[in-house]
This record gives C-alpha cells, sequence and structure tokens, in this order.
C-alpha cells in the first residue's frame, strides 16, 4: 500500500512538522507585534486597571509600575488573544449550518478542551454569502463520513490496514486544503504557501486591508483583538496607520486560524492548549524563553505563558511553549 497509508507529510509540504514549526516561529513574531506597549513615536499609554486586572488574571506578580511590567504585559495579551481566538475557533465549529442541521455525530473530536466564554459572540455572526460557511460545512461531512467508515470497519469482516487508516487519511487532506484557502474569499490575496498537495502554489500577495471583503468569522475576530488591545492601551494613529494596523491584525488572525486547522493534520492531532500557569517550576525541554536555564536549575519559575506547549500525548514537542520567568523567591514585583 506504501503511501497510501502513509499519515506522514513529505519534507516539502507546508504540513511537514518542521514547516508548521516555521509558521508558529512567524505567528509568535506577529503576536509580539500586535501586543507591543513599547514606541514613542505612536504615544502608546496602558490603562492601568485593566492591565493590573489582567495580570492579576494569570496570577503574576509583576505590578503594573514595575520596570518589567511592559514585557509581562504583553505576553498576558498575547496569550488573552490566542485564548479569545482558539475559543472562537471551537465555538464557530461545533455550531451547525443551514445545510449540515439534518446530521448527526457532526462535532469533531479534538484534543483541546474550550474554555467557557460566556462573552462568545460568534453565536450571534450571520453569514453575508450562502457560501460563507462552506468550510464548517465540509469539516461536518468529513466527520459525518468518517463516523460511517469507522462503523463500516467495526461491522465487517477484516483487519486491512487501509480501511483502518482511511478516516486519517481524509481528515489530514480536508483540514489541509482548509488551513490553506480557508475563510479567504476569491478576490481577497493570502500569503503564499506552498504544498506538495497543492494545486496553486504560485507567490500571493498579503491580505486586503479593507474588512469589507473579508469572511464575516475573520472580521468578526479580528474586531475582538482589536477590542482586547483598545481596552488596554491607548495608541494614537492617523488614518493610514490605523489602517495598517488592522491589515496586520487580519493576517494575523487569518494564520491562527490557519494554524488551528493545520494542527489537525497531524497524526495524532497535537494538545495545542496547555499554557503553563504562573508559577510552575522551569522545564527546559518544554519551555522557551529568554531567562529559561538549560540546565532547569530551579531558581526561575514561570511568570507568564504567553504561546501554548504544542505536543501530542506522549510528548512529542512540536513546538515549546514560551514563557517569561520570576525568581523563585519573588514575592511580588514592586516598582
Amino acid at each position: 500500500l506504501g503511501s497510501v497509508t502513509n499519515v506522514r507529510w513529505g519534507d516539502d509540504d507546508v504540513n511537514n512538522s518542521v514547516q508548521l514549526k516555521r509558521s508558529i516561529e512567524d505567528l509568535q513574531q506577529m503576536l509580539i507585534n500586535f501586543t507591543t506597549l513599547k514606541g514613542k513615536k505612536y504615544g502608546i499609554k496602558i490603562n492601568e486597571t485593566e492591565g493590573a486586572n489582567l495580570l492579576t488574571r494569570y496570577n503574576c506578580r509583576t505590578a503594573i509600575n514595575h520596570k518589567n511590567a511592559k514585557k509581562i504585559l504583553s505576553a498576558a495579551l498575547q496569550r488573552l488573544t490566542l485564548e479569545t481566538l482558539f475559543n472562537e475557533i471551537e465555538q464557530y465549529f461545533k455550531q451547525k449550518t443551514k445545510s449540515s442541521k439534518d446530521q448527526t455525530s457532526t462535532t469533531p473530536t479534538s484534543t483541546t478542551t474550550t474554555s467557557n466564554n460566556n462573552n462568545s459572540g460568534s453565536g450571534d455572526l450571520k453569514p453575508k454569502d450562502p457560501v460563507d460557511d462552506v468550510e464548517r460545512d465540509i469539516i461536518a461531512y468529513t466527520y459525518r463520513l468518517n463516523y460511517y467508515i469507522d462503523k463500516f470497519r467495526n461491522h465487517r469482516q477484516g483487519t486491512d490496514d487501509l480501511t483502518r487508516i482511511t478516516p486519517i487519511k481524509i481528515r489530514q487532506q480536508v483540514y489541509a486544503i482548509l488551513g490553506i484557502r480557508g475563510f479567504i474569499k476569491k478576490h481577497e490575496a493570502i500569503p503564499s504557501t506552498k504544498s506538495s498537495n497543492d494545486d496553486n502554489n504560485e507567490a500571493i500577495e498579503s491580505p486586503p486591508t479593507s474588512n469589507e471583503h473579508s469572511h464575516y468569522f475573520i472580521d468578526s475576530l479580528v474586531k475582538k483583538c482589536l477590542n482586547i488591545m483598545a481596552m488596554h492601551r491607548e495608541i494614537k494613529y492617523d488614518a493610514k496607520m490605523e489602517q495598517q494596523y488592522r491589515e496586520e491584525t487580519e493576517a494575523m488572525v487569518i494564520e491562527v486560524v490557519h494554524l488551528y486547522l493545520r494542527l489537525h493534520t497531524q497524526e495524532p492531532i497535537p494538545e495545542f492548549r496547555k499554557f503553563f500557569s504562573s508559577g510552575e517550576e522551569i522545564h527546559a525541554s518544554l519551555m522557551s524563553g529568554p531567562e529559561v536555564a538549560d540546565d532547569d536549575s530551579g531558581e526561575q519559575v514561570v511568570e507568564i505563558c504567553s504561546f501554548p506547549l504544542i505536543a501530542t500525548q506522549g510528548n512529542k514537542v512540536l513546538c515549546k511553549a514560551q514563557v517569561e520567568t520570576r525568581p523563585v523567591s519573588t514575592s511580588f514585583w514592586k516598582k
């Protein structure tokens, strides 16, 4: 059967673990840029009340007026942004579209856990176009098909590998195409990606600046991200800079959505919601950061985890968690 039963991606494929890790690193930089709290020319002013509340939410010991506060708060905003986006994405795919209301067992089985989010607005979104929910329909029908294939395998005689592997291959291929083109309307431009299974590998420009032509779900996520930052900082933008910032935010949101989809191309599907808590011991094999010591000396603990550990249940690490640290003896970092 050869490649038919091989669940690994080729070295040049965008979903190969090495290529995927590079995409994750690019996304991490996007998040850093999005949550920046530095830059005198922008006149950035931190909302200290909301900033202090966010640090308290994550049990950080850094006071809002400490010299390290901007760095820690920026990391906390990265985490809040990712948690918000992952929650919204999972809620979106759990809903049934008009064409899938008659289906059963359509909810994707994921290793992630969705937190209760009373502020989630994805249930109130209205598509602008009949095909706007096609990604959700594809996933719903994929899991329905795989449900019946598993039923077929369990109730029909045979032990062949092809039948066993088929649901995995279907899931991988479906999420692969969604991770390349998902939620990008045809008249939009997208960042260049390349897959050995993709017939459209030409270089493509960045997403457009106007939200008028964006997918309604992407537009809603962009607004949520911008609201998060507006709540925690004030920044002086002229019209051109504001447009550029929104464009960059939309590109970041699309990257997060595509990462979510591409992680489901892996076998097994990795856990990607593991944020280490403040005060946890440092483990260099699972964490990365400017102050993470290779020897796990025990002199530092986690202050804030800005990006989650991405790993399989067998602890095969695809991407280490990004953490900021504090001395283990610190009771509270004041000014």
